[in-house]
């Protein structure tokens, strides 16, 4: 089960991992996919295998599979760009990081 859902996760979700996991972003997506219905599964699936999500709008399937694919946007544009707030969250967060890991490692060097 954790397999597939790495296989159909967002795949900046994937790369952006920890970013988009403490943005919330990833039990969103978690949430949203797993209260979908089997049937709902079913078509849902084979959009996300072909991975063309470019006219998620369009497309003849319920609200909820929308807000799902949703998901799949490519945020890759929005977090390169200097005048995002995506960009500027994720600044923010590798800041966060940082001083985390070396606040980790000035404690650890201690001992």
């Amino acid at each position: 089960e954790e397999y597939m859902e790495l296989l159909i996760m967002p795949e900046t979700f994937l790369l952006f991992r920890f970013f988009f996991e403490h943005l919330g972003y990833t039990d969103q997506w978690r949430s949203a996919i797993y209260a979908l219905s089997d049937e709902e599964r079913n078509i849902v699936l084979p959009i996300i295998f072909k991975n063309d999500f470019s006219n998620i709008e369009e497309m003849n399937v319920s609200d909820r599979i929308k807000y799902v694919l949703s998901f799949y946007k490519n945020y890759r544009a929005e977090i390169a760009d200097s005048n995002s707030s995506l960009f500027k969250m994720k600044q923010e967060f590798e800041l966060i990081r940082c001083a985390t890991i070396k606040e980790y490692l000035e404690t650890n060097n201690k001992k």
